[in-house]
């Protein structure tokens, strides 16, 4: 048989002890409580517990906040497509007034030079200048 490296070796199994103590459960019964040092993996556990509940707190928490977000969001788009629409609107308005208002001027325009040359006409017929 050959020689193996002591560090390839297995370590010895550990026995399980019960969660009963020595004297059964009758002793339990009557309010004793057993003296056993916590065991190490049940706090690492325990700490991996809470951690994990730490973490899936904050998820939540991330979750909630991000769709709170997303919601706004879409919020402002809903927003911002409306102003653009109103926007769009009020430029062919605008552009509408423009010609109206450019119309109504030279309709004045068309209408001030005749009326200026009866007056001149006017005047010069006062004036005997004829």
């Amino acid at each position: 048989m050959e020689a193996t490296a002591s560090y390839l070796e297995r370590p010895p199994k550990r026995k399980r002890e019960s969660s009963y103590s020595r004297s059964g459960p009758a002793d339990e019964s009557r309010g004793a409580k057993s003296m056993e040092p916590p065991n190490p993996d049940s706090t690492r556990a325990a700490r991996l517990v809470a951690l994990y509940r730490r973490l899936w707190d904050s998820y939540v928490a991330k979750n909630a906040e991000s769709q709170r977000l997303d919601k706004e969001n879409q919020q402002l788009k809903n927003a911002n497509a409306s102003f653009s629409e109103e926007k769009q609107q009020a430029e062919l308005c605008s552009l509408e007034y423009d010609k109206i208002e450019e119309g109504i001027i030279g309709v004045l325009e068309n209408w001030k030079a005749p009326l200026v040359d009866s007056v001149d006409a006017g005047k010069q017929k006062q004036d005997g200048s004829d």
